[in-house]
């Protein structure tokens, strides 16, 4: 099977800008209202790090794990393809390093594959001991989780917050047109979030993106062949392929295309390390006078694998590495969970999006992918950093501060790619229970003042009233409405918190259940 034609570059590059462009779509689809509505859990489904590692540290089977034996399975036949095809990162990588290209001209120059390159593999291993012992970290690590993270929580608010304020400046102007007015609505309708939401600890994920794509500029696609845990994970199984690269030995020394490798993966002599390719095809297109090639040919691939330069453990993690991993991991690993479950007995439950799984399964399900945050429609939904201990980090939970759940709404349910948020109906959604309502008859007015004050009633979107009204008289002889919570009827909506006219402190919160 020859592939030494350019039309396969061409190929590979549609194929990576239509994938990013495709999930960036989505991204940007997943927004109050949902209109057009594509589930973002397609992308998280292909990802097997993701789907493998949560399944692991949840005991439970994801629907997912089928989607993401069809990426294993692909990597069986052409070896890394995901990573040099489909990946956003991969791709955003490549983009990035071009631009720098452009600008600044530097050109880096490669040696023969470096031992480095193990770090991903023992950054892999180290994850898939922490799901053992009931860790989740993929939402860290993952490519494909940090590129949606990005995108939901920095960028897609960015550019909707500067599209709105441009618009904004415009239309305070006498002479703005009706067809501006009509376009900005327009926009509003199709394109634009309705509202525009905060998230004050975004930075943090904006931050980690920046570094993977800057250390381009120390070498390319640095994230992919030092870190990537998704990279190792099937670079392990690509050493199976059962597509190959065959190529000549070189006699000129011109090392052009161990240069031109993105992943590092070529030898001086031309030969190269399975588990590191990418499928680029780019030195397939290199070279005139040695070309190289791939092929399903069992008889061609035996002829030209490395011609016995690589020892074993040259390749990737030697079976002692591996034990002293695994052997370092679960030693640190209980007692980091030991640590994690004093620290969280010493705080309060968070209030969680509704429908959310127990406390410790929630946890470990969830990737911190962003998505039901930013599809709520009162920004209600924030990345947690320590309220819910360190292993709750960057989840969501209610900030009552700056929203609360909208009775009627059950969006984040519809966005979640790994079940962590069961997926509720409207009806079913106004029957969950986040939390309950505790009144502080100390702060409240009709309670600490005698004054008259109908806010939390007037605003309880329960049918029935989960805030009851007691007449009864003020010190001045008037009659007054003491307000109380009825815990049957309560959901923890919270929007008689926000709604709580008392400042600085509110005189109605909402407690976890």
């Amino acid at each position: 099977m020859k592939m030494s034609n350019r039309w396969i570059l061409s190929a590979r590059k549609t194929v990576q800008t239509a994938f990013l462009l495709g999930l960036v779509y989505i991204i940007w689809q997943t927004r109050y209202p949902l209109k057009k509505f594509v589930n973002p859990e397609i992308y998280f489904h292909l990802d097997p790090l993701v789907m493998v590692l949560t399944a692991v540290a949840e005991r439970v089977f994801i629907p997912g794990l089928f989607v993401a034996l069809f990426v294993v399975m692909l990597t069986v036949v052409f070896g890394r393809i995901f990573c040099g095809w489909f990946c956003p990162l991969g791709a955003l990588q490549d983009i990035f390093h071009r631009a720098l290209r452009t600008v600044f001209d530097n050109k880096i120059l490669e040696n023969a594959p470096s031992k480095e390159r193990k770090i991903k593999y023992f950054v892999f291993w180290a994850l898939l001991a922490f799901a053992v012992v009931g860790i989740q970290l993929a939402w860290f690590f993952d490519p494909i989780a940090i590129t949606v993270r990005v995108f939901s929580l920095n960028i897609h608010p960015w550019v909707n917050r500067a599209i709105d304020g441009i618009f904004a400046f415009i239309l305070k102007s006498p002479a703005a047109s009706q067809p501006v007015e009509n376009l900005y609505y327009g926009l509003k309708n199709s394109f634009l979030e309705v509202s525009n939401p905060v998230f004050p600890h975004a930075i943090y994920a904006f931050l980690a993106f920046s570094a993977v794509l800057l250390a381009v500029s120390v070498r390319r696609r640095f994230w992919c062949r030092y870190l990537c845990p998704l990279g190792g994970m099937l670079g392990i199984i690509s050493r199976y392929s059962l597509l190959k690269r065959v190529s000549q030995k070189c006699d000129n020394n011109c090392f052009a295309c161990m240069h031109l490798c993105r992943t590092n993966a070529i030898f001086p002599n031309n030969t190269y390390l399975e588990e590191e390719c990418v499928m680029c095809m780019e030195c397939v297109t290199l070279c005139k006078k040695y070309p190289s090639r791939f092929t399903f040919s069992a008889a061609e691939k035996s002829g030209s694998r490395r011609n016995g330069r690589l020892k074993l453990d040259e390749r990737g993690v030697t079976r002692a590495q591996f034990l002293a991993i695994l052997s370092a991991s679960f030693v640190s690993l209980f007692g980091l969970k030991h640590a994690m479950g004093t620290s969280k007995k010493k705080l309060k439950k968070p209030l969680r999006p509704p429908g959310s799984l127990s406390e410790e399964e929630f946890e470990q399900r969830c990737i911190r992918c962003g998505n039901c945050m930013k599809v709520c429609p009162t920004n209600v939904l924030q990345p947690a950093m320590l309220e819910a201990g360190p292993a709750g980090i960057w989840t969501p939970i209610l900030n009552t501060k700056i929203g609360y759940c909208e009775y009627q709404c059950n969006l984040c349910t519809q966005v979640c790619p790994t079940g962590a948020i069961i997926k509720l109906t409207e009806a079913e959604k106004t029957q969950v229970r986040i939390g309950i309502a505790v009144i502080d008859q100390r702060e409240c007015l009709p309670w600490a003042r005698g004054e008259e004050c109908l806010v939390c009633e007037e605003h309880c979107p329960i049918p029935d009233k989960a805030i009851k009204l007691t007449p009864t008289r003020n010190k001045k002889g008037q009659i007054i409405q003491l307000p109380s919570v009825d815990p049957a009827l309560c959901v923890g909506c919270a929007i008689c918190e926000f709604k709580c006219p008392t400042h600085p402190v509110r005189a109605i919160k909402v407690e976890s259940l």
